[in-house]
């Protein structure tokens, strides 16, 4: 199945089985499903606020409020018919990716389920998610210099060296401290 094909189907499921209280809501994500042609530049993703361009549909908590967060560059905006004409048009010129997000548990379960799941790009890292990547960098390259220099071990083995293999333990050594 297609990309948008499966953008498509998973729309109309999770849409079906959590209508949207609010009619602005509804009408924009109907404008989705007849507009198939716009979901190319339509992504299901998390954490939406960080993108350039995100959709936040909100069920929780209404109060009033249409149920939908718009997120333009540093803008947020409340208002479904600015998200909807600014991704119409956005549509027509083929410009940028939109980010959709449903504040519902079960949008992140489906969507993963169905593939229509992206990473946000834009969403950014944490320092514990920093210090992971360190500590793995660190860890890979001590396993790699380690490697190299058990092998340059058993050539000097091979070659008799045995001053250059003293040398060689000693580097390894220093490594494991």
């Amino acid at each position: 199945m297609e990309r948008r094909e499966r953008k498509l189907a998973f729309l109309r499921q999770f849409i079906q089985a959590h209508p949207h209280p609010h009619y602005e809501v509804r009408a924009l994500i109907h404008y989705l499903i007849s507009q198939s042609a716009s979901l190319d530049y339509l992504e299901f993703a998390d954490q939406v606020a960080y993108a350039p361009r995100g959709l936040l549909i909100r069920y929780q908590d209404l109060h009033g409020q249409p149920g939908l967060t718009y997120y333009k560059e540093s803008h947020t905006y409340e208002a479904v018919d600015q998200a909807f004409h600014d991704f119409r048009l956005n549509a027509l010129q083929e410009k940028t990716t939109f980010y959709l997000e449903f504040d519902l548990a079960d949008f992140y379960y489906e969507a993963l389920r169905q593939d229509v799941l992206v990473e946000n790009p834009f969403q950014p890292l944490y320092l514990g998610d920093l210090d992971q990547i360190r500590d793995a960098t660190l860890a890979l390259s001590q396993s790699a210099c380690r490697q190299m220099i058990m092998r340059q071990i058993d050539q000097a083995l091979d070659a008799k060296n045995f001053d250059l293999v003293e040398t060689y333990l000693g580097q390894l050594n220093q490594l494991s401290e």
